[in-house]
């Protein structure tokens, strides 16, 4: 296992696209953070979370289905 995809990495990633959706007033769902991760890891650039941290959050959700 990466450190991109231990479960502090993934929780703190999580928390971080939270945050984000919180402050834009989006909506926040576990569809609303997933699309958002989908977003990160295919290229969308952010100033705090990398594809990398999105793709092993994503590992880890779908690990957990």
């Amino acid at each position: 296992m990466s450190h991109l995809q231990s479960p502090d990495m993934v929780a703190f990633t999580i928390g971080r696209v939270t945050l984000a959706l919180m402050q834009g007033r989006g909506t926040i769902s576990g569809d609303a953070i997933e699309i958002a991760l989908h977003k990160i890891a295919e290229g969308d650039i952010t100033d705090r979370i990398s594809k990398e941290m999105a793709q092993g959050a994503l590992a880890a959700i779908a690990a957990e289905s």
